[in-house]
């Protein structure tokens, strides 16, 4: 009997990681009905962060009044274990790009602050490490609005304090970082970073993701300014405060994931900046899982040379490929096809027909279909 390891992530504006991983294992039932098949659903940090981490490490969910991206009133979750000393964050929860309607994006204004208030009650409800998942963020504010609701205060040339807004970097003079002091001695910080990107320069938040966030050449210009006087606003705080410096923190691999609020929680908060792929993985003990199975079975909305800069399946599969356990990837488009094999992965299938439409291809019916479909008719042969 085959023992089969389900970990799709998600098929970004399609399908969650739970749907891929029901569709490919009715498709499975269908050629290998005795299989035995463990479903593990994925997240990097961003959607769906939080109902991972809570199949992984059995917490529970905790809904709080918040604000989102443009601060309007929402409400948002975040897990904690069940000894209430570890919370996990979803950035994405109340300062998500999805949440925000195409015409309302404007990475110039949009704040983190809405998580600020998450990781707040968190804190204020006992916990004492925050693993905060970065992914899939609507703001290019250097985490500056999540800092704001845990106690830094932005000051301008006249000693008056600003409110918590992307805007309100470039009009500081100075940063009060007493508050944030206190904290990093209290709780341990975790950045779950999706991605490698630094802080500043051609690779960095700016220049590579404020775009994706709306950001017009010119704003894109003007936000990547506003991160380096914040970088100078920090390297003074904490010059001041007899303390390490923030700038050769700005290089930090991972810096940059979500509008730079990574920088921010390393600089101020002693974060930690780690794959947020890995901490799930290791969370799900994933090594010992692999060990124990025939086949990993993963894959994501498209598969391309990009997954090999460390994208969620291509973690999945080089810790499988440790243990000596084959990976199969079922995506919705594959390219760079003999690079990906060429890297470990057992191989690599398209669901989606090419030509297939946009629309078509993002309908989940369609999606749910065609990994059905495509595991049935290669499965068995993949694995013979």
């Amino acid at each position: 009997m085959a023992n089969l390891i389900l970990a799709f992530d998600s098929f970004k504006g399609c399908l969650t990681s739970q749907q891929a991983n029901e569709a490919a294992a009715d498709g499975i039932r269908l050629v290998l009905p005795d299989a035995e098949l463990t479903m593990l659903q994925m997240s990097d940090g961003g959607e769906g962060w939080i109902d991972a981490m809570m199949q992984a490490s059995d917490a529970h969910s905790v809904v709080v009044n918040t604000t989102d991206a443009l601060f309007r009133p929402i409400t948002a979750r975040y897990a904690v274990t069940a000894d209430s000393r570890t919370a996990f964050i979803e950035l994405a929860q109340a300062s998500g790009l999805t949440s925000i309607a195409a015409h309302e994006r404007d990475p110039m204004t949009a704040s983190t602050y809405g998580t600020g208030v998450l990781i707040r009650h968190a804190i204020d409800a006992g916990c004492r490490t925050i693993i905060i998942g970065l992914g899939g963020s609507a703001t290019s504010d250097c985490g500056i609005g999540l800092l704001q609701a845990l106690g830094l205060r932005l000051l301008n040339s006249q000693q008056q304090e600003l409110p918590p807004t992307a805007e309100s970097v470039s009009l500081a003079s100075t940063l009060d970082i007493t508050p944030l002091t206190a904290l990093r001695h209290k709780v341990r910080f975790v950045a779950a970073s999706d991605v490698t990107a630094p802080l500043l320069g051609p690779t960095g938040a700016a220049r590579v993701f404020a775009p994706q966030k709306g950001a017009t050449p010119e704003q894109v210009e003007l936000i990547e300014h506003r991160n380096r006087h914040l970088v100078s606003l920090i390297d003074k705080a904490l010059s001041d405060m007899h303390t390490s410096e923030g700038a050769s923190m700005a290089d930090t691999p991972g810096a940059g994931a979500a509008g730079g609020t990574a920088f921010a929680l390393k600089s101020l908060l002693g974060a930690d900046i780690r794959p947020g792929a890995q901490i799930l993985l290791d969370a799900y003990d994933f090594d010992r899982r692999c060990s124990q199975a025939d086949c990993i079975i993963t894959g994501e909305g498209k598969s391309d040379s990009q997954t090999l800069l460390g994208k969620l399946p291509y973690c999945i599969m080089k810790r499988a490929e440790a243990g000596k356990t084959p990976t199969l990837l079922y995506s919705g488009q594959v390219t760079n096809r003999e690079q990906l094999l060429q890297a470990g992965f057992s191989e690599a299938v398209a669901v989606t027909p090419p030509q297939t439409p946009e629309a078509t291809a993002l309908n989940p019916d369609f999606a749910r279909r065609q990994i059905i479909s495509a595991i049935q008719s290669t499965l068995l042969q993949l694995l013979t």
